[in-house]
């Protein structure tokens, strides 16, 4: 897809399945979904563990595990919507490029 299919198709989806790179990091479509708000479906993971400590992820550790949850966020909207809302207000606060540039100076600080 090019860049506008691609973005058309995150706006419209209320879920996404994200899995993890090949070496068990988090990919920007996380934080696409989180502004696009889809909720995110992805396999646990210790390093997942850590970057969902505020429960902005649904996670799932087996396929019947991941199809009961995905069937109860679809028939219980509100609580799929309060996810994506607190995940959506998260990626606002906390991936813009003036957070992400505070935060590298700050690490450059406590190196130097």
């Amino acid at each position: 897809l090019d860049i506008h299919d691609y973005s058309l198709v995150l706006k419209r989806s209320k879920s996404f399945l994200n899995t993890l790179s090949p070496w068990g990091i988090v990919s920007p479509r996380y934080y696409e979904n989180f502004f696009s708000k889809s909720l995110i479906f992805s396999e646990n993971s210790n390093y997942l563990r850590e970057f969902n400590k505020n429960n902005h992820i649904v996670t799932f550790n087996n396929v019947n595990e991941f199809k009961d949850k995905f069937n109860f966020y679809m028939i219980n909207e509100n609580q799929r919507k309060h996810i994506v809302q607190k995940a959506y207000d998260y990626a606002l606060k906390n991936h813009s490029w003036s957070f992400r540039i505070q935060s590298l100076i700050n690490d450059f600080k406590k190196i130097i």
